[in-house]
């Protein structure tokens, strides 16, 4: 019994080789997720791309609504120059008691005629301007009556004279001479531009965005016509 003892001992005090290793064991349940981190810094941007291939043209859209017609402007109406009578300018007749010019204008059409109107004015050589017809009564009482009448193509001022002579010169262009028996003329074309019913033989004359009666271009005064149609004067 003692040597079987001491055999034991003797054997329990030397380890043995390590034997194998065993297999993997199975994978254990995913623990929580943990907290996020913080947001680090923006990076610096990086180079930019090449262009892209245009891309193809879209298809036309509808054409819009037609918006409301301007106003009429002033591009239809003429004014003359001014007309420096010599004793040939009273081409029909020129005599002590009656002068009468006639103009020759294409522009001064049928329609015109209907619709339209044509101003004339006198100007003396100091500048007073007077717009046919127009009625001048000397000291002595005697009328002298300007007036004027158009028709197809043609315009006629005439000056006619009662109880006195007319001067020989009273109605030339002598810028010289006394200003109240020298004379020039000029005369401006207004189309009607807002037609109206033909039994009120009224017309409308739309003049920078603004309608004027036949009575109130002839009641202008020169000077303020001329501002209304952008007339040098």
């Amino acid at each position: 019994m003692m040597l079987t003892v001491a055999f034991c001992i003797a054997g329990c005090g030397k380890e043995g080789p390590q034997g194998p290793a065993g297999n993997d064991g199975a994978t254990g349940p995913t623990g929580p997720q943990g907290p996020a981190g913080t947001t680090g810094a923006t990076g610096p941007p990086g180079p930019a791309g090449t262009t892209g291939a245009t891309g193809a043209t879209g298809a036309t859209g509808a054409t819009g609504a037609t918006g409301p017609q301007g106003p009429a402007g002033t591009a239809n109406v003429i004014y003359s120059d001014w007309i420096r009578p010599t004793a040939a300018t009273w081409n029909k007749v020129n005599n002590a008691r009656r002068k009468l010019m006639e103009i020759t204008d294409s522009r001064i059409t049928l329609n015109i005629i209907e619709q339209g109107v044509v101003l004339v004015y006198r100007q003396t050589n100091n500048g007073t301007t007077f717009q046919f017809p127009d009625h001048q009564i000397s000291s002595s009482g005697t009328p002298t009556i300007s007036y004027t009448h158009y028709l197809h193509g043609k315009l006629h001022i005439e000056i006619r004279s009662y109880n006195r002579d007319i001067e020989p010169t009273e109605y030339l262009w002598e810028p010289s001479g006394s200003a109240a028996k020298h004379a020039r003329f000029r005369y401006i074309i207004i189309p009607g531009s807002i037609p109206t019913a033909p039994s009120a033989r009224v017309a409308a004359y739309q003049l920078n965005g603004k309608a004027y009666s036949k009575q109130e271009l002839e009641q202008m005064s020169y000077n303020r016509i001329c501002a209304v149609l952008g007339i040098n004067e």
